[in-house]
């Protein structure tokens, strides 16, 4: 079996700059809470939070391929469970909340600086 082997290439001595150069910093906490009753009933619930700050570093000279952006997720969920003779029953609830900043730069000619703000809302139940 023969494999090509594809190598991007920088031209005009850009070959040991990275196409691709970012800081990104990642920080999630969580907690729980479980409670297991004497009727076999357990009550689990939670808080998350996830924040991610993403920044490109402009030693690259070319358009970023991704953006710079700001994360926040924050999530909150709860879970009941009865276990009765030979079966077990579930029912679930999840809220999560999405901020986003994001900042880029329009592929258009004139490359101008677009700024954005997200923000996305899911609930989520289970049973």
């Amino acid at each position: 079996m023969n494999q090509k082997v594809l190598r991007r290439i920088r031209r005009s001595g850009r070959s040991d700059i990275p196409a691709l150069s970012l800081k990104q910093y990642s920080y999630f906490i969580e907690t729980k809470y479980e409670k297991e009753f004497s009727n076999h009933l357990t009550i689990k619930s939670g808080i998350q939070f996830n924040f991610i700050d993403n920044t490109i570093l402009p030693e690259t000279g070319i358009l970023p391929l991704i953006p710079d952006y700001f994360s926040y997720e924050a999530g909150i969920f709860s879970i009941v469970r009865k276990e009765y003779k030979k079966s077990i029953f579930e029912i679930g609830f999840r809220y999560d909340n999405v901020n986003q900043r994001v900042v880029t730069i329009s592929g258009s000619t004139s490359q101008q600086i677009e700024r954005f703000k997200n923000n996305f809302n899911n609930i989520n139940t289970s049973f």
